[in-house]
């Protein structure tokens, strides 16, 4: 077989692993001979804190037949889906993996097509002209009007959906990257019930594989209070994806607003879409600033493995070109600026930590370990 000795990695989230996730770890496993996930840590790019601690997350994942899970650490993870495929492919190829799968509706030349449109700078150029002759044009719009100018609209049609954008922002950050990554894309399954319908069900572990590894779920709501003081009075300059007039939208709204989803809505428009909205107020809440998205991943986190992704980590340990902290207690060997993200890292996981209906006992993420499977 072709790819029997490749490793291919997936750049995930599993908020939570669910039966879709595993379906397509062993369809993979029977092309490739290891699968490397990257994923999101304390938080997910919708712009909500994740459902479950990392560590439980990625145990989860090497159950359900992954062989290593790495990080793809805040602030990336939290980020805009550009933002965040273009940190997920820069780890995957420091990595020195073989190949890339991800999930989309319509597996086709299309979206190969559309991610080599918008990959050239004249692209980027002409998109910033057409949202700057019309502010009130969010980003999304306007891109998918120039898709259409460009290659029709079946073509702008095919980038509505969550997986088709992904898919490719992947693609489009492979080319500008220029990471030679074996791409493969398989098609989303019907029959799998989607995260943000076991998210929302009433029991949401009877719904999962592996439900030992999920507690009670976290969300962001548990702390709606605090951060709708905090947006009534903030100062938002230099913060990730909020520009003036959001900033002053935020305020406004959050005087308004009597819970977070109401705040959301009231700031979502044309202009500013509640994925947006959703990621701005992460930003505001945690102070990311937009350097930092911007800065490329200076180090990526063990968060657990098997026995063969433990030998992938040995094998290729001097073609490896991104620190990898197996220890976190021990992060202060890093170099800068590595050790720097990552205590902004255990910041935000520290505040994750209290996104619970209940507090419970402060527990450092510095005495956290990876989970290895023998």
């Amino acid at each position: 077989m072709e790819n029997e000795r490749k490793t291919v990695a997936v750049i995930c989230e599993y908020n939570p692993f669910h039966y879709g996730h595993r379906y397509q770890i062993s369809h993979l496993k029977e092309k490739y001979a290891r699968v490397v996930c990257i994923m999101s840590g304390a938080f997910v790019q919708r712009g909500e804190v994740a459902v479950e601690d990392k560590y439980r997350r990625a145990a989860a994942a090497i159950a359900g037949g992954a062989d290593l899970v790495v990080e793809l650490p805040f602030p990336y993870c939290v980020s805009s889906g550009g933002d965040f495929a273009a940190a997920g492919v820069r780890i995957a190829a420091t990595l020195g993996v073989d190949a890339l799968s991800f999930g989309c509706e319509s597996p086709d030349a299309t979206l190969e097509q559309i991610a080599e449109l918008t990959a050239l700078p004249k692209f980027e150029e002409e998109l910033a002209a057409l949202i700057k002759a019309q502010p009130n044009l969010s980003y999304p719009r306007g891109r998918s009007m120039l898709i259409e100018k460009h290659l029709g609209a079946e073509a702008a049609k095919a980038v509505t959906t969550p997986n088709n954008i992904l898919a490719v922002e992947y693609m489009r950050s492979c080319i500008k990257e220029g990471a030679a990554l074996e791409l493969y894309p398989m098609q989303r399954q019907a029959g799998y019930k989607s995260a943000g319908e076991i998210r929302a069900a009433a029991d949401m572990k009877s719904e999962l594989p592996f439900p030992e590894f999920f507690g009670e779920a976290r969300s962001i709501k548990h702390r709606e209070r605090e951060i709708i003081s905090l947006l009534r009075r903030g100062d938002f300059k230099g913060l990730y994806c909020i520009d003036e007039t959001l900033a002053a939208t935020l305020r406004v709204s959050a005087k308004k607003a009597t819970s977070l989803e109401d705040l959301i809505a009231e700031a979502t428009s044309k202009t500013y879409t509640a994925a947006r909205v959703r990621r701005a107020v992460i930003a505001a809440w945690l102070g990311i600033e937009s350097t930092a998205v911007k800065a490329p991943p200076a180090y990526t986190c063990l968060l657990a493995a098997n026995k063969a992704g433990t030998e992938f980590l040995k094998d290729n340990k001097k073609r490896i070109l991104l620190p990898i902290v197996t220890k976190p207690a021990n992060y202060t060997k890093l170099p800068e600026p590595a050790r720097a993200a990552f205590e902004r890292t255990v910041t935000a996981e520290e505040q994750a930590a209290l996104c619970t209906p209940r507090i419970e006992s402060y527990v450092s993420p510095l005495s956290s370990t990876p989970y290895i499977k023998v």
